[in-house]
């Protein structure tokens, strides 16, 4: 059984082969294997359980329907990213109200002491924080602090212009800072 090593995940060729074919013992063992995976990222963008299943479910229907067109199955990480990243914008995307604004730049003399900050609270309380963020201030900090999509690319995909997704990101960055400095009881850095 052939497998290639991506992202500490082993991906079964096999599997996949399997899939494309709509075999259903091939898909019970992809959602067994990639599952897991899925709902990680998804319990990360959603304020809940409830929308992070919902979101899940999205993704696996389109995953089973759409992978008998992926080529390389080393890209397979990625493109699961990809189209639980697109679920997810289609999910909060009706439910955003979002406040445009033409031009934000980060105030003077703002310091993030971000490495402290994050050795403070374990992944669980980390995630937690970021589920309670508002629709709006979560789905911009994970698009852009945890996925690495520019303010560019986020405007695009959820209707905004740059200038409204700094803000956005800003926003959440502060309003998380401010709830881990008081869970953490650590002093705050600004001038």
């Amino acid at each position: 059984m052939p497998k290639e090593k991506r992202n500490n995940t082993s991906i079964d060729l096999n599997i996949i082969q399997s899939c494309q074919k709509g075999e259903v013992k091939g898909q019970e063992n992809f959602y067994k294997q990639y599952g897991p995976l899925v709902m990680s990222i998804c319990l990360r963008y959603a304020a809940n359980r409830t929308d992070a299943e919902d979101i899940f479910q999205e993704a696996f229907i389109t995953i089973f329907e759409k992978i008998k067109h992926l080529k390389q199955a080393d890209r397979l990480v990625s493109w699961i990213y990809k189209i639980i990243i697109s679920k997810v914008v289609r999910f909060y995307r009706k439910k955003i109200q979002i406040e445009e604004v033409s031009d934000f730049n980060m105030p003077p003399g703002y310091i993030v002491q971000e490495n402290e900050i994050i050795q403070a609270l374990s992944t669980s309380e980390l995630l937690a924080l970021v589920q309670q963020l508002p629709t709006g201030y979560r789905l911009v900090f994970n698009l852009h602090i945890i996925e690495g999509f520019s303010h560019k690319e986020i405007a695009q995909m959820i209707g905004v212009t740059e200038a409204t997704s700094r803000s956005q990101l800003f926003k959440a960055k502060q309003w998380l800072k401010k709830r881990i400095h008081k869970a953490c009881s650590i002093p705050t850095y600004e001038k």
